[in-house]
């Protein structure tokens, strides 16, 4: 495969991702109650939840843009 190929497929493939990577970050923020549950039923504890509840989010957008 020449470089041009392989250049474009990386490409692809990574702004895939970032488009990915922001949908799913506006998803939780469009569904901020539904996150905090899904955030309460996981086995860390729950003051965890609280901190992960908007920094999550909050840093997966500032990653992605």
């Amino acid at each position: 495969m020449n470089k041009g190929i392989r250049h474009i497929i990386f490409n692809c493939i990574s702004t895939f991702l970032l488009v990915f990577w922001i949908y799913v970050s506006v998803d939780k923020f469009m569904e901020l109650h539904a996150f905090q549950n899904a955030l309460l039923r996981q086995p860390f504890p729950d003051w965890w939840a609280d901190i992960l509840y908007w920094t999550l989010p909050l840093s997966e957008m500032i990653i992605g843009l």
